[in-house]
């Protein structure tokens, strides 16, 4: 269960697009409907590769990963803020061990074992100024990268500044207290 961006991308191209959108639509729906909210984070790890790769813009018929735009360097940002306000907001924090597959192999591992995956890929796309490498498509912006020449994002940067924070509270909720230190 999720809840789809709509408009052209669905009702158009019959497309689930908008991977970031479905996450953002959560922040709220944590405090509305928690239920919902957990299953449109099931419904987003579970397109996230164990292998390499990046979170999709979205997806097709039978769940296939639609990329039509390129990548995007800010969707593992928004699993990270998702996650925190989902455990933070609902107190849920068994969902964290929840086992859930990676989309390409199918290999379980923990919600919170994805989380973390999200920030070690966040950070892999540091570029050599300290932003995040604006990728082929770019962050919340599409098309930034190509239209305005965009190699790093300091939105995303400033994105992480206020998610890292809350991802750290969520750690220490978990026990996690090595990762919650790393994000501070």
């Amino acid at each position: 269960h999720t809840i789809t961006q709509g408009g052209y991308y669905q009702y158009d191209s019959g497309l689930n697009l908008g991977y970031r959108s479905w996450l953002h639509y959560l922040l709220p729906v944590t405090y509305t409907d928690p239920w919902l909210a957990r299953e449109i984070l099931r419904y987003s790890i579970s397109l996230q590769a164990e292998i390499g790769g990046h979170l999709p813009y979205g997806t097709g018929p039978l769940c296939s990963l639609v990329d039509p735009f390129g990548t995007s360097n800010d969707f593992d940002f928004w699993l990270m803020l998702a996650a925190a306000e989902y455990g933070l907001g609902s107190r849920d924090t068994a969902f964290f061990d929840e086992p859930l597959p990676f989309y390409d192999t199918g290999t379980l591992a923990s919600a919170w074992t994805h989380v973390k995956r999200a920030y070690e890929r966040q950070e892999s796309l540091r570029g050599p100024h300290g932003g995040y490498a604006g990728m082929t498509n770019g962050d919340w912006s599409d098309f930034s990268a190509p239209l305005l020449q965009m190699t790093e994002s300091t939105l995303v940067a400033a994105q992480l500044a206020y998610a890292y924070p809350n991802l750290a509270e969520l750690a220490e909720r978990l026990g996690d207290t090595d990762f919650a230190a790393e994000l501070r």
